[in-house]
């Protein structure tokens, strides 16, 4: 691929390693292993490579709970990575550290960060909330889950925003429901950093 950027011209390619044998609920996966590994060197103008690594592990020790794991790298590496013609990877938080939502950590609290690079590191404890009372059918014909988390991420700041939060962590329980197709996502949490204490947090989105 070819592209025209800023009236740099750059060229770029693709690999990826991926991998999946998770078995879904109504509302997430509960069993099984996926993974994503993929680089994309960038060269011409500028010489770098996008690196994303995304590993995530299914388990169930005892019906019907299910433990979570997910850890995820974003970013950029090489001599141009941090060029200031490139435009910043920007996150929306709420989406991989909850909590933080619209709030944000920046100056511009926009429920976005501007990073570079980021890891992060999420877990749960999930179970269909039916099941809970009744094991012939765990999900009881309501697709709706209960869950007990913790979320971590680090993420490396432009230099315009080095004095913005570069660690975020969470912890929390909630609910999530399957509503014909859309995944609901309502939480209590608790924050560590920047905005902490405790808020709610809703979220549109299949989970990890």
């Amino acid at each position: 691929m070819v592209l025209n950027c800023l009236g740099l011209w750059l060229g770029e390619s693709h690999a990826a390693l991926v991998y999946d044998t998770a078995t879904f609920g109504p509302t997430s996966p509960i069993l099984g292993r996926r993974y994503r590994f993929a680089v994309a060197p960038t060269f011409g103008a500028l010489t770098f490579t996008t690196v994303t690594s995304d590993y995530r592990q299914y388990w169930m020790p005892v019906r019907p709970f299910t433990v979570a794991i997910r850890v995820m790298q974003f970013g950029r590496y090489g001599t141009n990575a941090a060029d200031a013609r490139l435009l910043p990877l920007v996150w929306t938080i709420r989406n991989i550290v909850r909590g933080y939502g619209d709030l944000g950590t920046g100056p511009s609290s926009l429920g976005t960060l501007s990073a570079s690079r980021m890891l992060v590191g999420n877990g749960e404890i999930r179970f269909p909330i039916a099941g809970l009372v009744s094991h012939e059918s765990p999900f009881g014909g309501l697709p709706i889950e209960g869950l007990a988390f913790t979320d971590v991420g680090r993420f490396w700041m432009p230099d315009r925003l080095r004095g913005a939060t570069s660690v975020l962590r969470s912890v929390g329980t909630g609910v999530r429901i399957n509503a014909a197709g859309m995944i609901f996502e309502l939480d209590a949490v608790h924050r560590f950093d920047a905005a902490r204490g405790w808020t709610l947090s809703f979220n549109l989105r299949p989970e990890f």
